[in-house]
Protein backbone atom coordinates (compact mmCIF):
# COMPACT_ATOMS: atom_id res chain seq x y z
CA UNK A 1 0.00 0.00 0.00
CA UNK A 2 2.68 2.59 0.75
CA UNK A 3 4.50 1.23 -2.42
CA UNK A 4 1.04 2.20 -4.16
CA UNK A 5 1.05 5.64 -2.47
CA UNK A 6 4.46 6.78 -3.57
CA UNK A 7 3.55 5.73 -6.98
CA UNK A 8 0.28 7.91 -7.20
CA UNK A 9 2.41 11.03 -5.34
CA UNK A 10 5.66 10.21 -8.10
CA UNK A 11 2.80 10.56 -10.75
CA UNK A 12 1.18 13.50 -9.47
CA UNK A 13 4.67 15.17 -9.41
CA UNK A 14 5.11 14.45 -12.82
CA UNK A 15 2.26 15.66 -14.02
CA UNK A 16 1.94 19.01 -11.87
CA UNK A 17 5.52 19.73 -13.27
CA UNK A 18 4.47 18.85 -16.99
CA UNK A 19 1.73 21.11 -16.90
CA UNK A 20 3.55 23.83 -14.34
CA UNK A 21 6.36 23.74 -17.92
CA UNK A 22 3.61 24.04 -19.96
CA UNK A 23 2.19 26.81 -18.31
CA UNK A 24 5.23 28.46 -17.93
CA UNK A 25 6.06 27.95 -21.52
CA UNK A 26 3.07 29.97 -22.99
CA UNK A 27 3.03 32.95 -20.38
CA UNK A 28 6.74 33.20 -22.18
CA UNK A 29 5.06 32.85 -25.79
CA UNK A 30 2.52 35.48 -24.24
CA UNK A 31 5.21 38.07 -23.29
CA UNK A 32 7.09 37.85 -26.43
CA UNK A 33 4.28 38.44 -28.56
CA UNK A 34 3.14 41.70 -26.18
CA UNK A 35 6.63 42.82 -26.35
CA UNK A 36 8.30 41.72 -30.11
CA UNK A 37 6.90 45.10 -31.55
CA UNK A 38 9.50 46.85 -28.90
CA UNK A 39 12.53 44.56 -28.90
CA UNK A 40 14.45 46.24 -30.87
CA UNK A 41 14.04 49.52 -28.84
CA UNK A 42 14.25 47.88 -25.45
CA UNK A 43 17.75 46.57 -26.88
CA UNK A 44 18.97 49.84 -28.02
CA UNK A 45 17.76 51.41 -24.44
CA UNK A 46 19.69 48.43 -22.30
CA UNK A 47 23.02 48.83 -25.03
CA UNK A 48 23.09 52.65 -25.00
CA UNK A 49 22.81 52.52 -20.53
CA UNK A 50 24.90 50.18 -20.24
CA UNK A 51 27.51 52.00 -22.49
CA UNK A 52 27.14 55.13 -20.63
CA UNK A 53 26.36 53.91 -17.14
CA UNK A 54 29.51 55.74 -16.41
CA UNK A 55 27.89 59.35 -16.50
CA UNK A 56 25.04 58.28 -14.70
CA UNK A 57 27.20 56.76 -11.95
CA UNK A 58 28.86 60.11 -12.12
CA UNK A 59 25.76 62.12 -11.93
CA UNK A 60 23.55 60.20 -9.19
CA UNK A 61 25.35 61.85 -6.36
CA UNK A 62 25.37 65.06 -7.51
CA UNK A 63 21.69 65.85 -8.63
CA UNK A 64 20.06 62.29 -7.65
CA UNK A 65 19.27 59.22 -9.26
CA UNK A 66 15.86 60.70 -11.56
CA UNK A 67 17.24 64.22 -12.97
CA UNK A 68 20.65 62.23 -13.62
CA UNK A 69 18.74 59.78 -15.78
CA UNK A 70 16.74 62.88 -17.16
CA UNK A 71 19.97 64.62 -17.90
CA UNK A 72 21.53 61.15 -19.68
CA UNK A 73 18.17 61.04 -21.77
CA UNK A 74 18.55 64.31 -22.62
CA UNK A 75 22.42 64.36 -24.06
CA UNK A 76 21.36 61.03 -25.89
CA UNK A 77 18.73 62.68 -27.35
CA UNK A 78 20.51 65.27 -28.38
CA UNK A 79 23.42 62.94 -29.75
CA UNK A 80 21.15 60.77 -31.22
CA UNK A 81 18.17 62.14 -32.21
CA UNK A 82 18.97 65.67 -33.31
CA UNK A 83 21.35 64.88 -36.15
CA UNK A 84 18.48 62.39 -37.64
CA UNK A 85 15.41 64.85 -37.20
CA UNK A 86 17.88 67.17 -39.21
CA UNK A 87 18.65 64.99 -42.06
CA UNK A 88 15.27 63.78 -42.85
CA UNK A 89 13.54 67.08 -43.45
CA UNK A 90 16.42 68.34 -45.99
CA UNK A 91 16.65 65.08 -47.64
CA UNK A 92 14.99 66.34 -50.86
CA UNK A 93 17.17 68.96 -50.99
CA UNK A 94 20.27 67.16 -50.55
CA UNK A 95 18.92 64.80 -53.42
CA UNK A 96 18.50 67.77 -55.67
CA UNK A 97 22.16 68.80 -54.86
CA UNK A 98 23.31 65.12 -55.73
CA UNK A 99 21.66 65.41 -58.54
CA UNK A 100 23.14 68.67 -59.46
CA UNK A 101 26.52 67.09 -58.88
CA UNK A 102 25.39 64.17 -61.04
CA UNK A 103 25.23 66.44 -63.64
CA UNK A 104 28.66 68.06 -63.47
CA UNK A 105 30.45 65.00 -63.46
CA UNK A 106 28.33 63.56 -66.57
CA UNK A 107 29.71 67.23 -68.12
CA UNK A 108 32.89 66.64 -67.55
CA UNK A 109 32.96 62.71 -68.55
CA UNK A 110 33.91 61.60 -71.91
CA UNK A 111 31.26 59.99 -73.90
CA UNK A 112 33.01 57.11 -74.87
CA UNK A 113 34.25 54.73 -71.88
CA UNK A 114 38.09 54.62 -71.33
CA UNK A 115 39.98 51.61 -73.42
CA UNK A 116 41.16 49.42 -70.33
CA UNK A 117 37.56 49.50 -68.92
CA UNK A 118 35.77 48.92 -71.81
CA UNK A 119 38.42 46.29 -72.47
CA UNK A 120 38.07 44.06 -68.97
CA UNK A 121 37.17 40.48 -69.79
CA UNK A 122 33.50 39.77 -69.16
CA UNK A 123 32.68 43.05 -67.67
CA UNK A 124 33.98 45.63 -70.08
CA UNK A 125 31.26 45.57 -72.58
CA UNK A 126 28.35 45.77 -70.10
CA UNK A 127 30.20 49.16 -68.90
CA UNK A 128 31.24 50.28 -71.96
CA UNK A 129 27.36 50.27 -73.09
CA UNK A 130 26.29 51.53 -69.76
CA UNK A 131 28.99 54.36 -69.85
CA UNK A 132 27.83 55.45 -73.57
CA UNK A 133 23.86 55.22 -72.42
CA UNK A 134 24.54 57.26 -69.33
CA UNK A 135 27.10 60.23 -69.75
CA UNK A 136 25.41 62.11 -72.77
CA UNK A 137 22.50 61.97 -70.47
CA UNK A 138 24.17 63.09 -67.20
CA UNK A 139 25.95 66.10 -69.17
CA UNK A 140 22.92 67.19 -71.04
CA UNK A 141 20.15 66.81 -68.36
CA UNK A 142 16.74 67.51 -69.17
CA UNK A 143 14.94 65.38 -71.88
CA UNK A 144 17.72 62.81 -72.29
CA UNK A 145 18.16 62.77 -68.51
CA UNK A 146 14.53 62.00 -67.90
CA UNK A 147 14.31 58.84 -70.57
CA UNK A 148 17.61 57.49 -68.95
CA UNK A 149 15.65 57.40 -65.29
CA UNK A 150 12.01 56.61 -66.61
CA UNK A 151 12.27 53.14 -66.71
CA UNK A 152 13.60 52.74 -63.22
CA UNK A 153 11.34 55.90 -61.74
CA UNK A 154 9.02 53.33 -59.84
CA UNK A 155 11.77 51.25 -58.06
CA UNK A 156 13.52 54.38 -57.79
CA UNK A 157 10.69 56.06 -56.37
CA UNK A 158 9.93 52.60 -54.03
CA UNK A 159 13.12 52.62 -52.53
CA UNK A 160 13.32 56.34 -51.70
CA UNK A 161 10.01 55.81 -50.18
CA UNK A 162 10.95 52.97 -48.21
CA UNK A 163 14.27 54.32 -46.74
CA UNK A 164 11.99 57.52 -45.74
CA UNK A 165 9.71 55.24 -43.91
CA UNK A 166 12.66 53.49 -42.01
CA UNK A 167 14.29 56.71 -41.13
CA UNK A 168 10.77 57.98 -39.85
CA UNK A 169 10.21 54.39 -37.94
CA UNK A 170 13.60 54.27 -36.50
CA UNK A 171 13.23 58.22 -35.34
CA UNK A 172 10.11 56.67 -33.48
CA UNK A 173 11.78 53.89 -32.07
CA UNK A 174 14.74 55.89 -31.11
CA UNK A 175 12.25 57.97 -29.02
CA UNK A 176 10.36 55.05 -27.50
CA UNK A 177 14.03 53.59 -26.62
CA UNK A 178 14.74 56.88 -24.91
CA UNK A 179 11.44 56.77 -23.09
CA UNK A 180 12.50 52.46 -21.71
CA UNK A 181 16.22 54.48 -21.17
CA UNK A 182 14.92 56.91 -18.83
CA UNK A 183 14.05 54.00 -16.14
CA UNK A 184 16.90 51.46 -16.86
CA UNK A 185 19.33 54.95 -15.98
CA UNK A 186 16.51 55.63 -13.25
CA UNK A 187 16.67 51.90 -11.43
CA UNK A 188 19.56 50.41 -13.90
CA UNK A 189 21.68 49.39 -10.32
CA UNK A 190 18.62 47.93 -8.85
CA UNK A 191 17.97 45.65 -12.45
CA UNK A 192 22.23 44.74 -12.09
CA UNK A 193 21.56 43.05 -9.00
CA UNK A 194 18.64 41.13 -10.34
CA UNK A 195 20.74 40.05 -13.21
CA UNK A 196 23.55 39.26 -11.20
CA UNK A 197 21.20 36.74 -8.79
CA UNK A 198 19.25 35.20 -11.83
CA UNK A 199 22.81 34.94 -13.17
CA UNK A 200 24.25 32.85 -9.81
CA UNK A 201 21.05 30.93 -9.79
CA UNK A 202 22.03 29.42 -13.49
CA UNK A 203 25.00 28.99 -13.76
CA UNK A 204 27.01 30.59 -10.79
CA UNK A 205 30.58 32.10 -10.90
CA UNK A 206 30.69 30.92 -14.74
CA UNK A 207 27.75 32.53 -15.94
CA UNK A 208 28.58 36.02 -13.54
CA UNK A 209 32.42 35.52 -15.78
CA UNK A 210 29.95 35.49 -19.08
CA UNK A 211 27.68 38.33 -17.73
CA UNK A 212 30.75 40.67 -17.23
CA UNK A 213 32.30 39.47 -20.57
CA UNK A 214 29.09 40.47 -22.53
CA UNK A 215 29.08 43.71 -20.77
CA UNK A 216 32.69 44.41 -21.89
CA UNK A 217 31.99 43.37 -25.44
CA UNK A 218 29.18 45.50 -25.41
CA UNK A 219 31.05 48.64 -24.03
CA UNK A 220 33.58 47.82 -27.06
CA UNK A 221 31.59 47.39 -29.88
CA UNK A 222 29.20 50.78 -29.14
CA UNK A 223 32.20 52.64 -28.45
CA UNK A 224 34.78 51.10 -30.77
CA UNK A 225 32.25 50.79 -33.69
CA UNK A 226 29.56 53.19 -33.55
CA UNK A 227 31.17 55.59 -31.44
CA UNK A 228 34.38 56.08 -33.39
CA UNK A 229 31.55 55.86 -36.52
CA UNK A 230 29.24 58.65 -35.36
CA UNK A 231 32.47 61.46 -34.20
CA UNK A 232 33.35 60.44 -37.94
CA UNK A 233 30.29 61.53 -39.52
CA UNK A 234 30.04 64.49 -37.02
CA UNK A 235 33.39 65.48 -38.16
CA UNK A 236 33.40 64.68 -41.92
CA UNK A 237 29.81 66.75 -41.67
CA UNK A 238 31.45 69.70 -40.61
CA UNK A 239 34.18 69.50 -42.94
CA UNK A 240 31.30 68.95 -45.97
CA UNK A 241 29.63 71.93 -44.57
CA UNK A 242 32.36 74.00 -44.26
CA UNK A 243 34.17 73.58 -47.63
CA UNK A 244 30.61 74.33 -49.62
CA UNK A 245 29.47 70.56 -50.24
CA UNK A 246 26.32 69.78 -51.21
CA UNK A 247 24.39 67.15 -49.66
CA UNK A 248 26.58 67.97 -46.32
CA UNK A 249 24.12 65.71 -44.10
CA UNK A 250 23.68 62.72 -46.35
CA UNK A 251 27.44 62.66 -46.95
CA UNK A 252 28.01 62.74 -42.95
CA UNK A 253 25.31 60.09 -43.11
CA UNK A 254 27.22 57.99 -45.14
CA UNK A 255 30.10 59.14 -43.48
CA UNK A 256 28.99 56.85 -40.60
CA UNK A 257 27.41 53.67 -42.04
CA UNK A 258 30.71 53.28 -43.62
CA UNK A 259 32.93 53.96 -41.15
CA UNK A 260 31.01 51.23 -38.90
CA UNK A 261 31.19 48.73 -41.89
CA UNK A 262 35.00 49.79 -42.17
CA UNK A 263 34.85 50.20 -45.11
CA UNK A 264 36.68 53.34 -44.97
CA UNK A 265 35.56 57.19 -44.88
CA UNK A 266 38.16 58.01 -47.50
CA UNK A 267 35.65 57.37 -50.15
CA UNK A 268 33.80 60.23 -49.62
CA UNK A 269 35.76 62.77 -48.40
CA UNK A 270 38.77 62.21 -51.04
CA UNK A 271 35.42 62.07 -53.36
CA UNK A 272 34.40 65.40 -52.47
CA UNK A 273 38.66 66.86 -52.32
CA UNK A 274 38.16 65.83 -56.13
CA UNK A 275 34.69 67.24 -56.75
CA UNK A 276 36.09 70.60 -55.13
CA UNK A 277 39.08 70.15 -57.71
CA UNK A 278 37.06 69.98 -60.53
CA UNK A 279 35.08 73.02 -59.77
CA UNK A 280 38.06 74.99 -59.24
CA UNK A 281 37.88 75.67 -55.95
CA UNK A 282 41.91 74.34 -55.32
CA UNK A 283 42.30 76.12 -51.56
CA UNK A 284 38.87 74.30 -50.48
CA UNK A 285 39.90 71.00 -52.18
CA UNK A 286 42.94 71.02 -50.06
CA UNK A 287 41.14 71.92 -46.96
CA UNK A 288 39.33 69.22 -47.66
CA UNK A 289 42.04 66.80 -47.99
CA UNK A 290 43.51 68.29 -45.01
CA UNK A 291 40.41 67.85 -42.71
CA UNK A 292 39.94 64.29 -43.91
CA UNK A 293 43.23 63.46 -43.02
CA UNK A 294 44.23 64.76 -39.90
CA UNK A 295 40.42 65.44 -38.09
CA UNK A 296 37.83 62.27 -39.87
CA UNK A 297 41.01 59.78 -40.56
CA UNK A 298 42.73 60.03 -37.26
CA UNK A 299 39.97 59.16 -35.19
CA UNK A 300 39.76 55.66 -37.40
CA UNK A 301 43.48 55.57 -36.86
CA UNK A 302 44.07 56.19 -33.06
CA UNK A 303 40.80 56.24 -31.18
CA UNK A 304 38.95 52.96 -32.57
CA UNK A 305 41.84 50.57 -32.12
CA UNK A 306 42.20 51.05 -28.88
CA UNK A 307 38.69 50.79 -27.78
CA UNK A 308 37.70 47.83 -29.78
CA UNK A 309 40.77 46.02 -28.06
CA UNK A 310 39.45 47.12 -24.49
CA UNK A 311 36.15 45.21 -26.47
CA UNK A 312 35.75 42.86 -29.14
CA UNK A 313 38.16 42.58 -32.28
CA UNK A 314 35.57 41.42 -34.77
CA UNK A 315 36.50 40.34 -38.52
CA UNK A 316 35.51 42.41 -41.09
CA UNK A 317 32.40 39.95 -42.46
CA UNK A 318 30.97 39.67 -39.31
CA UNK A 319 30.79 43.31 -39.00
CA UNK A 320 29.21 43.49 -42.11
CA UNK A 321 26.46 41.06 -42.10
CA UNK A 322 25.55 42.41 -38.62
CA UNK A 323 25.25 46.03 -40.30
CA UNK A 324 22.88 44.55 -43.43
CA UNK A 325 21.38 41.43 -41.15
CA UNK A 326 20.55 44.19 -38.52
CA UNK A 327 19.06 46.66 -40.82
CA UNK A 328 16.48 43.77 -42.34
CA UNK A 329 15.61 42.26 -39.08
CA UNK A 330 15.46 45.48 -37.04
CA UNK A 331 14.93 48.25 -39.25
CA UNK A 332 16.76 51.37 -39.35
CA UNK A 333 17.86 50.81 -35.27
CA UNK A 334 19.28 47.70 -36.47
CA UNK A 335 22.48 49.08 -37.94
CA UNK A 336 23.91 49.78 -34.63
CA UNK A 337 22.04 46.26 -33.15
CA UNK A 338 23.36 44.23 -35.47
CA UNK A 339 27.34 44.83 -34.64
CA UNK A 340 27.17 44.75 -31.36
CA UNK A 341 24.53 41.18 -30.70
CA UNK A 342 26.75 39.43 -33.07
CA UNK A 343 29.99 40.96 -31.08
CA UNK A 344 28.65 39.50 -28.49
CA UNK A 345 28.46 36.47 -29.30
CA UNK A 346 31.25 35.85 -30.90
CA UNK A 347 32.79 37.23 -27.97
CA UNK A 348 31.11 33.96 -25.72
CA UNK A 349 31.81 31.77 -28.51
CA UNK A 350 35.21 32.92 -28.17
CA UNK A 351 35.24 32.14 -24.92
CA UNK A 352 33.64 28.68 -24.50
CA UNK A 353 36.17 27.67 -27.18
CA UNK A 354 39.07 28.24 -25.09
CA UNK A 355 37.90 27.00 -22.21
CA UNK A 356 37.37 23.89 -24.40
CA UNK A 357 40.72 23.50 -25.08
CA UNK A 358 42.41 24.26 -21.88
CA UNK A 359 40.47 21.49 -20.42
CA UNK A 360 42.31 18.14 -21.79
CA UNK A 361 39.87 15.62 -23.57
CA UNK A 362 40.40 12.92 -21.23
CA UNK A 363 42.53 13.03 -17.64
CA UNK A 364 45.99 10.42 -18.25
CA UNK A 365 45.52 7.13 -16.68
CA UNK A 366 46.96 7.06 -13.26
CA UNK A 367 49.97 5.51 -12.39
CA UNK A 368 50.04 1.67 -11.88
CA UNK A 369 52.47 1.53 -8.86
CA UNK A 370 52.36 -2.21 -8.69
CA UNK A 371 54.70 -2.28 -12.04
CA UNK A 372 58.50 -1.66 -10.71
Amino acid sequence: MPEESRRWRDRNALIEGGIAVVLLGALAIACFTILRPFISPILLAGVLVHATWFGQAWLTPRIGRTWGAAVMVLLAALVLVVPLALIVPGLAANLQGAGDVARRIGAALPLEAPAWLAGLPLIGGAIDGLWSEAAPALAGGGEALRHLIEPHATFLGRLALAFALSVGEGLLQLLFALLVAFFLYRDGDRLVVKLKAIAERIGRHGALELLQLTGDTVRGVVWGLIGTGMMQGVLAWIGFMIAGVPGAAVLGFMTVLLSIVQIGAPILWASAAAWLFAEGQTGWGIFMLLWGGVAVSSTDNILRPWLISRGANLPFLLIVLGVIGGLLAFGFLGLFLGPVLLAVAWRLVERWTEKAVAVPLSPPPPPDEGVR
